[in-house]
């Protein structure tokens, strides 16, 4: 499609493409989508709902308890240094 030749055309042309894609990935169970990605070292990740971070056994640490109210961390990595061992 000339539309999406480039990556200039693509970004000038993001709410059709965003379509096109959304087309197809729709067709797809998520967790399927999401391994043929990860095999075919594609980054890639969920997005999930509130529910789904809750129930999320990987979620714990993140969750933060304030009275009646839950809400998660925005920032759920650790930045280490790299060692200076080779």
């Amino acid at each position: 499609d000339n539309l999406l030749k480039n990556n200039t055309l693509r970004v000038k042309n993001r709410s059709y493409l965003v379509n096109i894609l959304r087309g197809c990935i729709v067709q797809f169970d998520r967790e399927k989508i999401l391994d043929l990605f990860k095999k075919n070292n594609i980054p890639v990740g969920a997005i999930r709902t509130m529910k789904e971070v809750f129930e999320n056994p990987l979620s714990e640490k993140m969750i933060l308890q304030q009275g009646n109210a839950k809400c998660v961390r925005t920032v759920a990595f650790k930045v280490s240094q790299p060692s200076d061992k080779h």
